[in-house]
C-alpha cells in the first residue's frame, strides 16, 4: 500500500504522524489516511475541474440546506461530506482568516462536527461510518492537528494573544495551552483541566 503513495502523500502522512506523536489523544489509521488523502487532493486540484475535494465558494449553511433538501441519500451524503471537509480544513488550516468575520471558528467546528455525525448514520460503508464518527467526536482535536500543520507552512499566525486564547477556548489544545503559558497567560487557572475525548 505504502509503495503506491506519491511523494506528496508520503510527505503529508509523515507530517501528520509527527504531529500525532506529540499528542495525548490519537486517531485510528483509517481516519489518518482520510485526512492525508484530503490534504493531497487539496494540493492537486485542477483549477478548471468541476470536482473539487472542498468547495470554498459555497457557504456552510447553504450546503446544509442542500443536504436537508436532497432528493436521495446519495445527494445528502455528498453535500454533508463537502460541508464536513470544508469546515475541517478552513477551521484547521485557515482558522485565523475567520477573525472578524460574521461567523467564527466555533461555527465551523459545530457545523463540521454535525455534518460528520450525520454521515456516520447514513454511510453504508462501516469503515467510513467509523471515520466520520471519529471526525465528529474529535473535530476540535483534528482542527488542532491541521492548525499545527498550517503553522509549518506559515499559513496562520498566533502572535495575537487574544486570537490564540480564542482558538484555545474552542479546541482546548495542549499545544496552544503551552503557547499561552509561554506568553504568560494560564487559562486553566480559571477554566479547569482539559480532558482528551
Amino acid at each position: 500500500m505504502i509503495h503506491s503513495y506519491s511523494s506528496t502523500l508520503i510527505y503529508f502522512r509523515d507530517q501528520i504522524k509527527k504531529i500525532l506523536s506529540t499528542k495525548k489523544c490519537s486517531i485510528q489509521e483509517a481516519t489518518e489516511y482520510y485526512i492525508v488523502t484530503l490534504l493531497h487532493a487539496l494540493t492537486h486540484v485542477d483549477q478548471e475541474s468541476e470536482s473539487r475535494p472542498v468547495d470554498c465558494e459555497i457557504p456552510l449553511a447553504l450546503l446544509y440546506a442542500k443536504a436537508c433538501e436532497a432528493d436521495n441519500v446519495f445527494e445528502k451524503y455528498q453535500h454533508l461530506k463537502i460541508l464536513g471537509d470544508h469546515a475541517l480544513f478552513v477551521s484547521g488550516l485557515f482558522g485565523d482568516s475567520l477573525k472578524n468575520q460574521i461567523v467564527d471558528i466555533d461555527y465551523y467546528i459545530g457545523m463540521g462536527s454535525n455534518a460528520y455525525q450525520i454521515l456516520t448514520s447514513i454511510s453504508v460503508n462501516k469503515e467510513f461510518s467509523d471515520i466520520y464518527g471519529e471526525l465528529s467526536l474529535k473535530f476540535d482535536f483534528m482542527v488542532d492537528i491541521l492548525s499545527e500543520l498550517s503553522e509549518e507552512f506559515h499559513a496562520t499566525s498566533n502572535h495575537d494573544l487574544l486570537r490564540l486564547y480564542e482558538r484555545w477556548t474552542y479546541t482546548k489544545s495542549d499545544r496552544l495551552l503551552r503557547k499561552l503559558r509561554n506568553k504568560g497567560m494560564d487559562p486553566l487557572m480559571v477554566s479547569g483541566e482539559k480532558k482528551c475525548h
